[in-house]
């Protein structure tokens, strides 16, 4: 062995240390040493300096006591950071920094990794926990726990498991455990999960399971399914809303194949059904809304009933192909159009509602030998059939008959000898054939018995009745007419003609005669009422003790006609005159011929006679008034 110049080693390290004090106690090399070199004891002030150890490596010490940092681990004091290479864990281990494994790790206890940790790939780079070891990765040293794995990632190029020796679990169970990437293995009288949970509540947070075809990139076809958070509105995926749960699928971009997503069960069950629950878990006979019964039905639940095509158990935007038969234990409505295929098809309902403004008959009846129409059943004395049909074999007329003793199939027999021709209440009658009436047996509309009529006649023709009883009234007379009459032309009367009513006509009226209701009137003071739906010319015996005012009322106020009221006065002792006059409720200046105010009669019993010319011209009244005194 080869010494240092300085000075020469003794059998043991204190001889050294005491010989070499003043040199700090400092060996600056060993060099040719061919032995082992025991170092009993270090003080506070003395250290023990390899030149051939890297900075920042853990030294090891080999099973013949040599002392080596080829092992790989680095620590750094500054971060108190070990960064690689092989490690055993015996006991509890905490690293607070970054730490890479790129061999092996195996831990009999618990460690507890607060940094990003990356292990190596590959079968032999694995990490194993027994029983009594644990894994934690957390943010926080704060958050860590026992026995769990905690991380922001985990990456794992072999298999991530937990619940024990997993490895011989799955081939104690014959299993092949290459195919499960991930195990989660216990023994409990409970629940056992996997957990995702994202702690966002942002608008794009959510968190999920997913899967990912081979590339590894979600264009290529992915399946998720997942929850997202209360605030989520992301708009690529907006078939989702906030709180929503999902299960999507998206097949490879430009795949030839279908790309579906299959929900099934298999054949080993007794039932093997599908069932579809919503509202509750623990409440089945309320909260089981559908089910598939595997080659039997789909059944569902619900009991909604439906009132349009937007409600109901079951509501279907498209349409419904069924290559079966159809029951239906409620109401049918149908919207669209309703076509029977094949012959001889028999549609039976106890009531029928049609919401298309069209029912089509008769499709294969094109030599015109089927009768058209609507045939119903009642009871009358038996079973009678009653309805609105064309009859083929009568020139295609429609006939309403009723008491048919025989059900009709494609032909009424109108010749049974109980059949009647029924009642018809209508709104509107519209007869449009232009055929010209001759006498009561021909023209468009022709009518063996009597019409009777609650409102207005218009005809573009002659209207003619042969009847020749004589008119004493209003209620008797050839032609009897409860409202008004309008006529637009000439109008000649060969008889009496009495109206009781307003008379209205807008061309010449030639009269014979004319006969005018007189109206009597009372006046109350000195006033006097006339009211012009009553009559024009009114007739007043009382007695007033000053001019008094005539009150003329429901005047019509048509713009640019004049309204002619005569009043006729039976005076008293002391004649007076109309001094003020309203009409309608407004009051009129009594405007008389010359300007001159007459001077009524001052004899007892004569008459004078006023004339009030009223004319409506710019939505108001004007007033020129006549007068014939001392008859």
């Amino acid at each position: 062995m080869t010494t240092t110049t300085q000075v020469a080693l003794s059998n043991t390290f204190n001889e050294f240390r005491e010989a070499y004090n003043d040199a700090a106690n400092v060996i600056n090399s060993l060099n040719d040493l061919t032995g082992a070199v025991a170092v009993n004891a270090v003080t506070a002030n003395t250290y023990l300096r390899l030149a051939t150890l890297t900075s920042g490596r853990v030294p090891i010490v080999t099973t013949d006591g040599a002392i080596t940092d080829d092992s790989g681990l680095t620590f750094a004091a500054n971060t108190n950071t070990l960064t690689s290479g092989n490690l055993v864990v015996s006991g509890t281990s905490t690293l607070t920094g970054a730490a890479t494994f790129s061999a092996a790790v195996t831990h009999s206890s618990t460690t507890q990794l607060t940094g990003n940790t990356t292990f190596g790939s590959g079968a032999n780079n694995a990490v194993y926990y027994p029983a009594n070891g644990s894994l934690i990765l957390t943010s926080s040293a704060n958050s860590a726990g026992t026995g769990r794995l905690e991380s922001r990632h985990v990456h794992a190029d072999w298999h991530v498991g937990a619940g024990g020796n997993v490895e011989a679990w799955a081939t104690s169970k014959g299993d092949n455990e290459d195919t499960h990437k991930i195990f989660a293995v216990a023994n409990t009288n409970g629940p056992i999960d996997i957990l995702v949970v994202n702690e966002s509540n942002g608008a794009n947070a959510y968190g999920e399971f997913i899967a990912i075809h081979a590339t590894g990139n979600t264009a290529d076809g992915w399946v998720s399914m997942g929850v997202n958070s209360s605030n989520y509105a992301e708009g690529a995926f907006g078939i989702t809303k906030a709180d929503d749960a999902y299960v999507l699928y998206s097949a490879p971009a430009n795949t030839a194949l279908s790309g579906d997503l299959v929900i099934g069960t298999s054949s080993n069950g007794t039932g093997n059904k599908i069932i579809f629950s919503a509202n509750g878990f623990n409440d089945p006979a309320n909260n089981q809304q559908m089910v598939i019964h595997p080659g039997q039905k789909v059944a569902v639940s619900i009991n909604t009933q439906s009132s349009n095509t937007t409600t109901g158990a079951l509501v279907v935007n498209g349409g419904i192909g069924l290559q079966g038969n159809l029951n239906v234990g409620g109401n049918v409505a149908i919207t669209g159009t309703i076509t029977l295929g094949g012959g001889g098809n028999t549609v039976s309902t106890s009531s029928l509602s049609v919401d298309n403004p069209i029912v089509f008959l008769g499709a294969n009846n094109a030599a015109d030998t089927f009768d058209l129409g609507i045939v119903g059943e009642f009871t009358a004395s038996g079973r009678k059939y009653a309805g609105l049909v064309r009859d083929a074999s009568d020139s295609g007329i429609f006939k309403l008959f009723s008491n048919n003793s025989s059900r009709p199939a494609n032909t009424v027999n109108f010749s049974d000898a109980n059949v009647s021709y029924g009642t018809l209440l209508l709104g509107n009658v519209l007869a449009n054939s232009g055929t010209a009436s001759t006498s009561n047996t021909t023209g468009a509309l022709i009518v063996t018995g009597g019409i009777g009529l609650t409102g207005a006649i218009n005809g573009s023709g002659p209207i003619r009745t042969t009847n020749t009883t004589t008119s004493t009234s209003t209620t008797t007379g050839a032609l009897i007419v409860d409202g008004g009459v309008g006529i637009a032309g000439t109008m000649n009367v060969g008889g009496n003609s009495e109206f009781t009513g307003a008379v209205t006509i807008t061309g010449p009226l030639r009269v014979q005669e004319l006969v005018e209701d007189v109206v009597d009137v009372t006046q109350s003071g000195n006033a006097v009422t006339l009211n012009y739906t009553l009559g024009n010319i009114f007739y007043e015996t009382g007695t007033y003790s000053a001019n008094y005012t005539v009150n003329i009322t429901n005047v019509p106020t048509v713009n640019g006609r004049a309204t002619v009221i005569t009043y006729i006065d039976i005076q008293g002792s002391t004649g007076f005159r109309p001094a003020t006059l309203n009409v309608n409720g407004s009051a009129v200046t009594i405007k008389y011929s010359g300007g001159t105010t007459p001077t009524p009669t001052s004899s007892a019993g004569k008459v004078d006679i006023f004339t009030f010319t009223l004319l409506f011209r710019g939505s108001a009244f004007e007033c020129f008034a006549s007068s014939a005194l001392n008859f």
